[in-house]
């Protein structure tokens, strides 16, 4: 079974169908967009199906940067960020919830850097991903 609710490589799913499933939650996923409709300049997203694995996740960019990639599963949703050494000091060094900055050391090192992942369920957990969209941005 795919992390995402998404599965089937033969539909690509949509926004209503991303609510649908996160019921409740999808609240939390507007309280991110809205941040990044304010603060970033033509911020874009982009479905992609990564395997059977992944199912569809979609990458949500500045530009051409990715800052991280949102994963629907039912009923919450997972982001997915990847960050650079400098940006890891930088988390570590912030008012993070212990929680998130426990995350990195355990994250898989990759060539772009470390990468992880975590469920939002709450608004402190949206608070947590704009924090980090911001770090990984500057850094």
């Amino acid at each position: 079974m795919a992390l995402s609710i998404f599965d089937d490589k033969a539909f690509m799913p949509d926004d209503d169908m991303a609510a649908a499933a996160l019921g409740d939650s999808y609240k939390l996923w507007e309280m991110i967009k809205n941040h990044l409709a304010a603060n970033y300049k033509n911020p874009n997203e982009e479905w992609k199906f990564y395997g059977k694995e992944s199912g569809w996740t979609k990458n949500i960019k500045s530009g051409k940067r990715t800052l991280f990639m949102f994963v629907p599963m039912k009923g919450i949703f997972q982001v997915y960020f990847t960050l650079g050494e400098k940006a890891v000091i930088v988390v570590h060094n912030s008012d993070l919830p212990n929680e998130v900055k426990a995350l990195i050391p355990d994250a898989k090192q990759c060539v772009c850097g470390f990468g992880f992942r975590f469920d939002i369920k709450t608004e402190l957990d949206t608070d947590a991903v704009i924090k980090l969209i911001t770090i990984k941005d500057k850094n």
